[in-house]
């Protein structure tokens, strides 16, 4: 990424969301941050979170949520939990959509700036 602190880089776990996999494909690999990825179409891909979040936390890492597909009238997930959950967990959270082009770069910043320290640091 070119930010205006210079390029910077990010590994970000990609995770299916299966913590017995977890164990297998990460337990040697260096990774900088976590994007815990649900559906806002589907509720059981929301009330998932907050077992595998409590499981990330081990790796001390900077973590955030993201819900995707936020154009779709038909969202199951509402900010009511969404917003619950974000205070539970302390983690932040962004509606995002590939579709719209919505918040799309807002989560790759958001762990650039916790792992550079720089909190006004911009994409340029």
């Amino acid at each position: 990424f070119q930010t205006t602190q210079g390029e910077m880089s990010l590994t970000v776990l990609d995770q299916p969301g299966f913590w017995d996999d977890c164990k297998t494909r990460h337990k040697d690999e260096k990774f900088d941050g976590v994007i815990f990825m649900f559906s806002t179409l589907d509720n059981q891909s929301f009330f998932n979170l907050p077992a595998l979040m409590k499981k990330y936390k081990k790796f001390n890492v900077p973590m955030m949520f993201c819900g995707s597909k936020v154009e779709s009238k038909n969202r199951q997930v509402g900010q009511v939990d969404i917003s619950k959950l974000s205070s539970q967990t302390g983690l932040q959270y962004y509606d995002i959509s590939t579709f719209a082009d919505h918040n799309v770069n807002k989560p790759f910043l958001y762990l650039l700036r916790r792992m550079s320290g720089f909190q006004d640091l911009q994409f340029v």
